[in-house]
């Protein structure tokens, strides 16, 4: 109860208000402000009236140099810049990815209570698979990630990162350009839906309909 951890929620282009984009966002959100162990909640947007709205604290992304040609692990570097530049000291990062279209309950304050009672640096969900996988290597050849054959109850499962689905991630981590490092923990997540974000459907759409 004694960390400051804070959430990054960022946001790219406009967002309107009757869109299903929209209703994720505020949904994601609203998650995040019944997190026991979250502090703060930051929204690096461009459209800083969309903070007022959903009463959480604006992160201009024009004030952030070059910011269409960052990735995400560069862009949660210059957000930690800007929040220290304010005074606000975190522990942990949370990254959001505010267009899942579910979340299991409770997974924010699940991941802060691994991150701070299990040491790790890095904690984040992975959908676990039991799938055979290959892959290319770099001499043109095709691999099997694992060659066993055995049955499910036999086998070490996979992980299918899900780092938008929350990521929470050590400041010191942060500083040095990188979502992901030191000592990582991963959460099982066993339920497809979980996996699934607006992308990947046709709400969209439908909404505007």
């Amino acid at each position: 109860e004694q960390a400051n951890i804070v959430a990054i929620v960022p946001v790219k282009g406009e967002i309107n208000s009757n869109s299903a984009a929209h209703k994720l966002l505020s949904s994601s959100i609203e998650t995040l402000k019944l997190a026991k162990y979250v502090n703060n909640i930051y929204l690096v947007s461009s459209d800083v009236s969309l903070a007022k709205q959903l009463d959480v604290i604006s992160i201009d992304r024009r004030t952030i140099l070059n910011i269409d040609s960052l990735d995400m692990d560069e862009l949660l570097q210059k957000s930690l810049e800007v929040i220290e530049s304010r005074g606000d000291f975190p522990e942990a990062l949370l990254f959001v990815n505010y267009d899942y279209l579910d979340r299991p309950k409770g997974l924010f304050d699940e991941l802060i209570r691994d991150a701070q009672y299990e040491g790790y640096d890095t904690v984040f969900p992975g959908y676990v698979d039991y799938g055979h996988y290959w892959v290319k290597s770099g001499d043109g050849e095709y691999k099997q990630t694992d060659d066993s054959l055995k049955g499910r109850s036999e086998r070490q499962p996979v992980f299918r990162a899900l780092y938008g689905l929350g990521c929470v991630t050590s400041s010191s981590i942060i500083r040095t350009g990188k979502l992901i490092g030191g000592k990582v923990g991963i959460l099982p997540i066993v339920d497809f839906r979980h996996t699934l974000r607006l992308k990947d459907s046709d709400i969209n759409d439908k909404c505007q309909m």
